[in-house]
């Protein structure tokens, strides 16, 4: 199993509960902190940045491989530079409230 394997219940996961940004029209919005983090706690790896049109994205690297669940919020591929980060760093932006309930979300269907 990789992180592709859960993109689409994360996107299902996806709501105002998960981010504060949160669009119908576009529900990865936002999501970058949240995903990198439940991705974090599922597969290990590392959490990493890079600069977007709004600020810091953060994605995974898993077993070497780029996961970036939430990129379907940028109009434009990215042009990922990897830069290295944190759950702390990822965490610190955003209320914790939001991850939470991410995970909450993940544990329900995933058991």
């Amino acid at each position: 199993m990789t992180p592709n394997d859960l993109k689409t219940v994360i996107e299902d996961a996806w709501s105002e509960e998960t981010c504060a940004q949160w669009q119908p029209d576009n529900p990865a919005f936002g999501q970058g902190n949240v995903t990198a983090l439940v991705v974090h706690d599922i597969f290990g790896g590392e959490i990493v940045k890079t600069e977007a049109p709004i600020g810091w994205h953060f994605y995974n690297i898993v077993d070497g491989l780029r996961y970036d669940l939430a990129s379907g919020q940028f109009l434009e591929p990215l042009g990922y530079s990897d830069d290295p980060s944190s759950r702390e760093e990822a965490l610190a932006g955003i209320e914790e409230k939001y991850y939470l309930a991410l995970k909450a979300k993940l544990k329900e269907v995933l058991g």
